[in-house]
């Protein structure tokens, strides 16, 4: 994994597996997974971040919380950043705010068989979470980011993904319902707590003006990932814009 992903402790495994059954049992006494209207994934790390289920859903103002324990506010993102542009305001007069966001290392796909819940097939999944996804959800509130109590919290799992045989084509897969995500490790966490924490986001081969383009090369990162990186590096104040090369702005480090 990437260096800057911190191991988690032995103590923080058994909580989070702890936090893992008590969700996974309390579905199955109810529908079973994936049925209720708040997916798996965001319940077991609720529970992870705070075992004493009082302190969930909390109401403040007009909003609801998914974790405040008196003096700090969780909220769990597996996407949609934009939502939070209008609970932030409010929030943030209140207690400091951790967004939590999950990324799935790695996968696994479960096929299940919609009329008996048969499972037909499990393997491994292609796609891998990377510590650069939660950029193209910082853009939308990247207004916020130099709030000193504002933090953000990625957690890194392998996890299933569970999905009904009831698409299209032969393999009936094709825009097949997406059930659930679980995640079924946890394999360690990062904080972003200040720009000083984003500046490990700029490459050091990065020349002394640059294209986002340029910055694509440098970083490995897809077209749409390294414009995303670009517009919130600036906004944290760790780049800024220097002129142009033919249609392209350039950059340079702060």
């Amino acid at each position: 994994m990437d260096q800057r992903i911190k191991n988690v402790s032995p103590t923080d495994v058994i909580r989070f597996n702890n936090a893992k059954k008590q969700v996974i049992d309390e579905e199955r006494q109810t529908s079973g997974i994936g049925t209720l209207s708040e997916k798996t994934t965001h319940r077991i790390i609720k529970r992870y971040l705070e075992s004493n289920t009082r302190f969930h859903e909390v109401r403040l103002g007009d909003y609801i919380a998914d974790v405040y324990n008196g003096s700090h506010i969780y909220e769990v993102q597996t996407r949609n950043f934009g939502n939070l542009k209008s609970k932030l305001p409010v929030f943030l007069t209140i207690a400091p705010v951790t967004v939590v966001y999950p990324v799935s290392v790695n996968r696994s796909l479960v096929w299940i068989e919609p009329g008996t819940g048969e499972i037909m097939e499990k393997r491994k999944s292609g796609k891998h979470g990377r510590i650069t996804d939660i950029f193209k959800e910082l853009v939308f509130i990247k207004d916020y980011l130099e709030y000193d109590n504002l933090s953000f919290r990625l957690l890194f799992f392998e996890s299933t993904d569970y999905r009904l045989l009831n698409g299209y084509g032969k393999d009936k897969k094709k825009h097949a319902t997406k059930l659930d995500n679980v995640p079924e490790t946890i394999l360690g966490e990062m904080e972003l707590k200040n720009p000083s924490d984003y500046a490990s986001f700029l490459p050091e081969e990065l020349p002394e003006e640059f294209s986002a383009e340029d910055f694509r090369l440098c970083s490995g990162a897809d077209k749409r990932t390294a414009g995303r990186e670009v517009t919130v590096l600036r906004s944290l104040g760790l780049i800024e814009r220097c002129g142009s090369r033919g249609r392209a702005y350039l950059y340079r480090k702060k």
